[in-house]
C-alpha cells in the first residue's frame, strides 16, 4: 500500500472512531514546541488529540527524532503521539489499552492448549510476545504499538533493548509462526508450545513483573 492510499486509509478509520481531522496540520495547531515538527494528521476527540506520523522506513537517525517528539508529547495531558507504517500489507490499528489484550490473550492461551490446538495456541502466545515487547517498548518512550511485528522488534534491537541472542530466538520463533500462518503442513506440536511459553514467560521476568505474574498462572 503506497503512502497516499494509507494516508486516505487512517482518515477514514479515524473517522469512523468520531474523531475530526486535520488533514494538513501546521505547527501553531500544537500547543506546545515540536522544535518545528508536524505530524501527517492530528486527529481529535473530545480532550484527546494523536498526532499521527507515517513512517515508510524506520532507521536510527529518524528514529531517535520520533523517540524525541513521542517522550515531549507524553508530557501533554490529552495528547498521543503515533506512529504507523504502510509497509505491512492490510493493516488493523488497534486501540485497546495493553492490559486488555494481555488479558485476552492469556485467556485464548489457556482455552486453546486445554483442548490441544497448539497451532492457535501459538499464534496466542506469539501476539502475547508482542505485546509484551510493545509494552517494553513504551516504557522506554518507544511509540511503537501501531508498527508491524518485525518492525517492532528492529526498533527494540537498534535501541539496544533486545540482546543478539533475544533477536535470534525471537526470529526463530517468528519463523515457526509464519509457517504455522502461511503453510499447511504447520510443525507447531505440543513441546514447541511449552518452550515457546517458558521463553516468553523468562522474559516477562525481567521486563514487567505485572506481567510475568499474569502468565505463570497459566498451566502449561
Amino acid at each position: 500500500m503506497i503512502e497516499a492510499e494509507f494516508l486516505d486509509y487512517l482518515i477514514k478509520h479515524y473517522k469512523k472512531l468520531g474523531y475530526k481531522i486535520n488533514e494538513r496540520p501546521k505547527s501553531e495547531n500544537i500547543p506546545f514546541n515540536l522544535n518545528g515538527y508536524v505530524p501527517d494528521l492530528i486527529c481529535e476527540k473530545d480532550e484527546e488529540h494523536i498526532l499521527v506520523e507515517i513512517k515508510k522506513h524506520i532507521n536510527q537517525i529518524t528514529f531517535d527524532r520520533v523517540k524525541e517528539i513521542s517522550e515531549i508529547v507524553s508530557l501533554q495531558k490529552g495528547w498521543k503521539f503515533v506512529l504507523v507504517s504502510p509497509n505491512q500489507g492490510n493493516y488493523i490499528i488497534s486501540h485497546n489499552k495493553i492490559n486488555e489484550e494481555i488479558e485476552t490473550s492469556i485467556n485464548k492461551i489457556k482455552k486453546s492448549f486445554e483442548i490441544e490446538l497448539y497451532d492457535a495456541c501459538f499464534m496466542y502466545l506469539w501476539n502475547l510476545y508482542i505485546q509484551l515487547l510493545i509494552d517494553y517498548g513504551k516504557k522506554n518512550e518507544l511509540p511503537i504499538e501501531t508498527l508491524s511485528d518485525q518492525t517492532i522488534i528492529n526498533v527494540l534491537y537498534t535501541e539496544g533493548l533486545l540482546s543478539i541472542s533475544d533477536l535470534d530466538e525471537t526470529n526463530n520463533y517468528k519463523t515457526i509462526r509464519n509457517n504455522a500462518t502461511h503453510s499447511n503442513n504447520s510443525i507447531v506440536n505440543k513441546q514447541i508450545v511449552i518452550d515457546f511459553y517458558h521463553f516468553i514467560r523468562e522474559k516477562s521476568k525481567n521486563l514487567n513483573q505485572d506481567i510475568y505474574n499474569k502468565i505463570n498462572k497459566i498451566e502449561i
